[in-house]
């Protein structure tokens, strides 16, 4: 080893001086001293690379980076399905609640659905009021219209409702 060391010297003696002393000096010593020749292979300048520790660090952030960029992204997908989900049941919802008060005649009580396998519906109609006085139709009545539909196993729910003045339904 020491001899691969001194021929490794013998063909660079000026790099190995430059880094010991800082300049080249003007003729070589036959052979350098115990001390000087540790100082110089130790201060010597790496060859450049990365060391397998820095490649394992390196390795490891990235592997950190990239779960946490695929987490994010299952979250965003996740939200972006449940969104969805959401604005169908509010679509289901309107549209059972425009049907409903489409009808002429309201008649209090509470209907249930299943609409496309996945939304369960309620629509509950509720007589809130009627007029003092009867007109040539006979007397008017305040509905209330609430449409609740669920979905999904945490029973998830949106709800609206709307009031309707419709010919009463009771003859009190």
């Amino acid at each position: 080893m020491a001899y691969s060391v001194s021929t490794r010297m013998a063909r660079r003696p000026d790099r190995l001086w430059r880094c010991c002393s800082g300049t080249k000096p003007n003729s070589l010593p036959s052979a350098p001293s115990p001390e000087g020749f540790w100082r110089m292979c130790s201060e010597a300048p790496r060859d450049g690379g990365f060391t397998l520790l820095e490649v394992i660090i390196a390795l490891m952030i990235a592997g950190s980076a990239l779960a946490v960029m695929f987490s994010s992204l299952e979250t965003g997908l996740w939200s972006g399905r449940q969104a969805d989900v959401t604005i169908r049941a509010v679509s289901v919802a309107r549209s059972q609640l425009e049907a409903t008060l489409a009808s002429l005649q309201l008649h209090p009580g509470t209907t249930s659905y299943v609409v496309n396998g996945q939304y369960h519906s309620s629509v509950e109609v509720r007589q809130v009021g009627t007029s003092d006085s009867q007109n040539s139709t006979g007397r008017l009545g305040l509905y209330s219209v609430s449409v609740t539909v669920g979905w999904g196993l945490l029973h998830h729910s949106v709800q609206l409702s709307a009031r309707a003045v419709r010919p009463s339904s009771s003859d009190e």
